[in-house]
């Protein structure tokens, strides 16, 4: 799962993409409309590339603070994702 959230970690965007896949991949969907609206960007390790992603970030005057985050071990994407939208449901309910 990649996803975003504002400054206060209320999810506001979701991307759900294949276990094989690069973690790049969900960077790529998701930032792209974000870049011009923030000024940090906690993300997973794995989001660590030089020439891909943090050079970007830094052109666009966006702090990257590398952050490791729980990985997943649903079988199905459904279920994965259905629980993904149950918690965000939660946490923007509270």
């Amino acid at each position: 799962i990649h996803a975003t959230c504002d400054a206060l970690g209320n999810p506001t965007g979701f991307h759900l993409s294949p276990g094989q896949a690069h973690d790049l991949q969900g960077a790529d969907v998701l930032l792209e409309a974000l870049l011009d609206q923030i000024e940090a960007l906690l993300a997973d390790f794995a989001y660590a590339a030089r020439a891909r992603l943090l050079d970007r970030l830094e052109r666009q005057q966006v702090e990257a603070v590398p952050r490791g985050i729980a990985t997943r071990y649903d079988k199905r994407a459904c279920a994965f994702l259905g629980g993904i939208h149950w918690v965000a449901a939660v946490i923007w309910l509270n």
